[in-house]
């Protein structure tokens, strides 16, 4: 089944860009976090969180993809409707995978 946000104007919307190209929908599926820190003192940040488990495959999928490799700039949007800001654009500076019981990694 296709990744779609949904479409009411109450919504915030976001798109992520990796190298310039769309978040693929195959990604875009398992974020379950976004985060842009940006504070005066320090430098800007973002963390996208992914629950890459596959169930299946029993596999963690992303942690060695090359869509998210170290150096690579990732770009962030953000709005309602079509009305789309970039917030941030940044490089992929460190990959911390969370292995936790809570929740699937």
């Amino acid at each position: 089944m296709p990744f779609t946000q949904p479409q009411s104007s109450i919504f915030t919307k976001y798109e992520i860009l990796v190298n310039g190209s769309r978040l693929p929908e195959s990604a875009q599926f398992h974020i379950t976090g976004l985060t842009v820190d940006e504070e005066i003192n320090l430098p800007s940040m973002f963390t996208l969180e992914l629950g890459s488990l596959d169930v299946q495959e029993g596999e963690v999928l992303w942690l060695d993809n090359s869509l998210f490799s170290i150096g690579n700039t990732l770009e962030v949007k953000l709005g309602y409707r079509g009305n789309l800001t970039t917030l941030m654009v940044g490089e992929i500076t460190a990959i911390e995978p969370e292995f936790t019981i809570q929740r699937l990694p």
